[in-house]
């Protein structure tokens, strides 16, 4: 699973001192490999665009949900397409604060995942906001952008344990 994590920290007036705005990014991937990639690029990008706090971890979402340095910690978690909606909102979830938001990457035709996931969105603190679906350019292929507000806490017992959520999605 890959899932990038923001906690704004400090806006800067980019008008008038010519800065970009300070953010915590964090980036969470259970692939080793996806984590070297990521470290090979990041210190370029961080250079490039003057990111001031940034962190890659190597970690399970569902263990990393449950540790309190990080849950209910950030303002945005965006994933890219890894799980069915049910299952991937249990990993995401817990680690936004109430009033944050998930962006969740699907592929067409993802009405019926968010159907399938409307009573987990709800059960982890959450409420659909938005669907966006659009084609990507000079392509015929489809991407659906779902966006989902924290409204409330996630209870303490998610994200299951490693496995669960994946075995036994909430319904």
């Amino acid at each position: 699973m890959s899932a990038a994590f923001y906690s704004y920290t400090e806006e800067i007036n980019v008008a008038n001192n010519n800065q970009i705005a300070t953010e915590t990014i964090l980036s969470l991937s259970q692939l080793q490999k996806e984590q070297n990639i990521f470290r090979f690029n990041r210190n370029e990008v961080i250079k490039e665009i003057e990111i001031k706090d940034i962190q890659a971890i190597h970690s399970r979402a569902e263990e990393f949900g449950k540790d309190k340095t990080y849950r209910e910690k950030y303002n945005v978690a965006v994933s890219r397409a890894v799980a069915r909606l049910n299952i991937l909102v249990e990993y995401l979830l817990p680690t936004v604060k109430v009033g944050g938001t998930c962006i969740c990457m699907k592929g067409p035709d993802a009405q019926e995942e968010i159907r399938e996931a409307k009573n987990a969105i709800q059960l982890l603190g959450g409420e659909l906001e938005k669907v966006e679906e659009f084609t990507l350019p000079d392509t015929d292929i489809k991407r659906t952008i779902i966006t989902i507000k924290k409204t409330k806490n996630t209870p303490n017992k998610y994200p299951r344990k490693a496995g669960n959520p994946a075995k036994n999605p909430i319904k």
